[in-house]
């Protein structure tokens, strides 16, 4: 019989097919769905689509000391955006490749720790899909979680290989799973536990010692961490990001994702489980268990966050559940006395099992995500049909539009449909009030009329001279004081609209009452300390109330 045939290829298959077949029945929906607001940060925002170019986002992943942001899920990011634009298809079928990936990657994790094909299935069964973890099938923006998780595998299983053959590591060796560790940790900050897994494995399995190997990879992982906690990065500029080492904080962010995951089931359940693992002292539910509460630990000490983040913690509670379910179908066979030889048919009713269980599960806040990637859907696809391009630097007022008060998005959404980062977006709930001084602000309004926009005319500009803003010095570093001088509005409170040049995220902006001038037109003002470098461009400035007039006059910050 050809090898191609034979009895053990055929369930490989089989259940290669069903697995797959099992995962796509719950998510082939997410290959349709659209760029979430996350996204379109990533893009513009945290990896610099204007600012950065995609050469020196490669040389940040490798340059551990520099302030960057997850720089190789930028270059990913940028990769994707260069090549699909603003159409979400690539997005999402590069994601799901790599969904499929990382659950052939645990399964090959599980079937060597296990030594067992049909724990192994179990494992990847389990592991491929959880409602709980949806943004992973529907938000591209969790590519992060999913580059990650495919290093981190990929590392488990190239670390196990290579230690179970040889005992010790060549420098070749050592040099490919230093690389592999930096892609991940440059990937998301999960892969930070990785060096203590491994550690966990030297203990549970082969009983040896830490080898060099492992050493170097404690030493990276703590440049890495040290570089992102003490230089100034999107990471550690976000209060939500700051680790806060409290024992009721992780008590409770434990107890959240275990409630995200078992809605059903007390925590005294979980505790079972731990007290059953320490009595029944089986080596791979011990395993389990520690990496799933290791490999969370990066996320317990910092503000809970949805259940995507325990994508690479859920290796571990499959390999303890695939355990778990072998172990009560032995004793069923064994105390009903029948046939063993149950693999194929076990493995089929637990998925069946998990199909009935997963139908029945509400996941009330996939809602609100497909809402909000359907009202940005409507806009990418309206807007460019009303206008086709909009002139460089346009500020646009957006009536009605269902996005939510306090997001970026629009302004994201703009810039990219229209290739410009000095694009400014305003919104409001509707014109009833709007007098034609402030309209006079904006080149173009877009309306949201029952779900599709529609461009709303505004009054006509009035044909009025640039003002003339006079800075001095004209040059400033953050922190330092200068003048501003406009001598067409005395004793005025001033608003101004403007864009900035360089590196700045948020290329654009309007501030209303932005200085007082005296009786000259003069005011004394200071540039903040954070103030971001580059050069501030006025598009148009107005006195408080009055229709907005064209100005000329630029002030440059550079960093102190």
């Amino acid at each position: 019989m050809p090898r191609w045939l034979s009895p053990r290829l055929y369930l490989a298959w089989g259940g290669a097919i069903l697995i797959a077949c099992y995962f796509l029945s719950f998510t082939w929906r997410g290959l349709d769905s659209y760029f979430s607001r996350d996204d379109l940060m990533n893009v513009q925002s945290l990896h610099g689509y204007w600012e950065i170019p995609l050469w020196r986002l490669c040389a940040d992943t490798f340059l551990v000391w520099l302030p960057s942001y997850r720089p190789f899920g930028g270059v990913v990011y940028r990769f994707l955006f260069l090549g699909a634009g603003m159409n979400p298809v690539p997005f999402h079928v590069f994601c799901f490749l790599l969904l499929f990936t990382n659950i052939a990657l645990v399964y090959q994790v599980a079937r060597i720790l296990t030594d067992s094909a049909e724990m192994a299935f179990l494992a990847a069964l389990i592991f491929c899909y959880h409602p709980a973890l949806f943004d992973l099938y529907y938000d591209s923006a969790t590519l992060y979680d999913l580059l990650c998780g495919a290093f981190y595998f990929t590392i488990i299983c190239v670390y196990v290989k290579w230690r179970r053959s040889n005992g010790s590591f060549s420098w070749i060796q050592v040099l490919i799973l230093l690389t592999l560790l930096l892609l991940a940790l440059q990937s998301k900050e999960m892969a930070l536990t990785l060096p203590v897994i491994l550690t966990a494995y030297e203990i549970f399995y082969p009983r040896r010692s830490l080898n060099r190997c492992l050493i170097l990879m404690y030493i990276l992982t703590a440049a890495v961490l040290t570089s992102k906690l003490l230089t100034k990065n999107a990471l550690s500029a976000n209060p939500l990001y700051h680790p806060q080492f409290s024992l009721d904080l992780v008590g409770h962010a434990y107890a959240h994702y275990y409630r995200l995951l078992f809605p059903a089931l007390p925590l005294s359940a979980a505790l079972a489980l731990v007290i059953a693992g320490l009595i029944w002292r089986a080596k791979l539910l011990w395993f389990g268990l520690l990496f799933f509460v290791v490999a969370l630990v990066p996320v317990v000490v910092v503000p809970p966050r949805a259940g995507f983040v325990m994508y690479i913690p859920m290796l571990g509670l499959a390999l303890a559940a695939a355990f778990l379910m072998v172990a009560a179908r032995d004793a069923a066979v064994s105390y009903l006395r029948i046939s063993s030889k149950l693999q194929p048919q076990f493995c089929v009713a637990m998925a069946a099992a998990l199909l009935v269980v997963y139908s029945n599960y509400r996941t009330d806040a996939l809602r609100p995500l497909l809402t909000d990637q359907e009202n940005l859907r409507a806009a990418a696809s309206d807007l460019p049909r009303l206008r086709g391009t909009l002139r460089p630097g346009a500020n646009v007022l957006l009536v009605n539009d269902p996005m939510s008060p306090e997001s970026w998005e629009c302004t994201w959404l703009f810039r990219l449909l229209y290739a410009d980062p000095r694009i400014w977006v305003d919104r409001r709930r509707d014109l009833a009030n709007a007098d034609a001084a402030e309209l006079s602000l904006y080149d173009h309004a877009f309306e949201n009329r029952s779900g599709q926009y529609v461009e709303v005319a505004l009054p006509p500009p009035a044909s009025l001279a640039p003002v003339k803003v006079i800075f001095t010095p004209s040059r400033v570093r953050q922190g330092e004081a200068y003048a501003v001088s406009m001598e067409e509005f005395p004793d005025s409170a001033v608003d101004v609209a403007f864009w900035l040049v360089k590196d700045s995220p948020i290329s654009g902006g309007v501030v209303r009452n932005w200085c007082s001038l005296d009786k000259n037109g003069s005011a004394r003002l200071i540039a903040p300390a954070d103030a971001p470098a580059g050069t501030i461009v006025l598009k148009k400035v107005r006195p408080a109330g009055a229709v907005w007039r064209p100005a000329e006059g630029s002030l440059e910050v550079v960093r102190r």
